[in-house]
């Protein structure tokens, strides 16, 4: 992900916002695909659902789209920058749920889920920009 000016995140959020808001929350069990949503489903989205667990669904500073969640972690609290998506710390994939790894930025510090859209380009060399969040005690 490249770095943004601050006046071209500030109207990117806003542009988030409108998406979401136009998708109808974006947030709860029932946010789907038969949600009107256009704004995309990769990798920090705001159309991502993320997986059963809640891995990937997009999410917004402050807001609750993790919370109920088996990802209750939304990456833009802890790090702006980072896509914003649920996750969750993890030891392994099976930890993650479907179509989702486990991954840490360094490869050897703190992990989490993240889902597989997020590192499908470059799978060898991590996701310095998921924003993997070190929930542990």
């Amino acid at each position: 992900m490249r770095p943004a000016s601050t006046s071209s995140r500030s109207a990117g959020l806003v542009v988030a916002a409108l998406l979401l808001a136009a998708c109808g929350g974006g947030s709860g069990a029932d946010a789907g695909p038969a949600d009107a949503c256009t704004g995309g489903t990769g990798c920090g989205d705001p159309c991502n659902y993320g997986n059963s667990w809640g891995v990937g669904r997009y999410c917004t500073v402050g807001g609750t789209e993790c919370s109920g969640s088996m990802a209750p972690y939304c990456t833009v609290n802890v790090d702006e920058t980072a896509p914003p998506m649920c996750t969750r710390p993890c030891a392994d994939e099976t930890q993650c749920g479907e179509n989702a790894a486990c991954v840490s930025d360094d490869g050897e510090g703190p992990k989490g889920c993240v889902p597989l859209s997020c590192v499908a380009d470059d799978p060898d060399a991590g996701v310095s920009d998921a924003g993997v969040i070190d929930a542990s005690p």
